[in-house]
């Protein structure tokens, strides 16, 4: 077996060294799956720049997003996994492997949980590079970037690395199997801000005293996955029901509990939609009938 650090270093040079705009289609099907092991790693050195692996009990980030996908479909990942394009998936510089990450699009709304398996990317600024899958879930395939927020899950990336220090594949490393869901134009235009480490959860904007300011990212989703248009999330139950009354008109809502840092919050979602593009509209008008936070989810 090559050096592990040599591997690393250059199936992250190579896959994140530019930024591949094609959307050609890359040939499904089943590869076989390689189990990986964890790692955190040693510091190393591209291009003349340190970086050092480390396990983080928080972490967000927010920068630039590439993708990279054809020319290493089931090709060997830095972590030993097999590289997926039609999975949930990623690289970063520094996080441990396999991570469990939430990454939103600041530029649309749209957010999915991804596996890191992956180091790099290593040009231009960038602070992730996605899977084609992922790139096309968060909607930023056909553009090639997208700037993003990463925020760690820490008891999600717990359970991913036991289960790859005891040799299993995760359920959370799986080909996505249905048809491939449709890029929509951007809905919902979010403010770049510098965000401090938080414990798992996503800060959003005020809108009254009474809603929560922080959504969780880490809790387990009490009905069937799916993907979902959140409007809110509020510390007052009745303040959630009044506002799923008033969203019916647009669609079906659902009102799920959550806990944070011990505190009960209540997420008015609509859906569970068939697709992105579906949620695109249903957003559309949930951020016309005056909800400017709301987002999509995809669980």
């Amino acid at each position: 077996m090559r050096n592990l650090f040599v591997l690393c270093a250059l199936l992250s040079l190579a896959a994140c060294s530019s930024t591949n705009n094609s959307t050609s289609t890359v040939a499904t099907g089943n590869i076989p799956k390689s189990k990986g092991y964890y790692k955190v790693g040693s510091p190393y050195k591209i291009d003349g720049i340190w970086y050092t692996p480390q396990v983080y009990e928080t972490f967000t980030e927010e920068g630039i997003a590439s993708w990279y996908g054809p020319g290493f479909h089931g090709k060997m990942a830095a972590n030993g996994e097999t590289f997926d394009t039609h999975a949930l998936t990623g690289a970063h510089k520094t996080l441990p492997l396999p991570s469990i990450v939430r990454v939103t699009n600041l530029e649309n709304g749209r957010s999915a949980v991804v596996r890191v398996n992956d180091r790099g990317p290593f040009s231009d600024n960038r602070i992730f590079d996605a899977s084609r899958y992922t790139a096309e879930t968060l909607g930023f395939l056909n553009k090639g970037t997208a700037r993003v927020r990463l925020e760690l899950l820490p008891e999600e990336s717990k359970i991913a690395a036991a289960e790859a220090m005891e040799g299993r594949i995760s359920s959370q490393y799986a080909s996505n199997t249905q048809q491939p869901i449709q890029t929509a134009q951007p809905v919902n235009t979010i403010a770049a801000k510098p965000l401090a480490p938080i414990a798992g959860y996503a800060p959003l904007p005020p809108r009254e005293q009474d809603i929560e300011t922080a959504v969780t990212q880490n809790a387990q989703p009490s009905v069937s996955q799916g993907v979902y248009v959140q409007a809110a999330a509020f510390s007052i139950p009745m303040n959630a029901e009044k506002l799923a009354a008033q969203l019916k008109a647009i669609d079906a809502t659902i009102i799920q509990p959550t806990t944070v840092s011990g505190k009960t919050l209540y997420r008015v979602r609509l859906g569970p939609y068939p697709s992105l593009e579906v949620a695109d509209k249903s957003l559309n008008k949930v951020i016309a009938a005056g909800q400017q936070q709301a987002q999509i989810i995809i669980e």
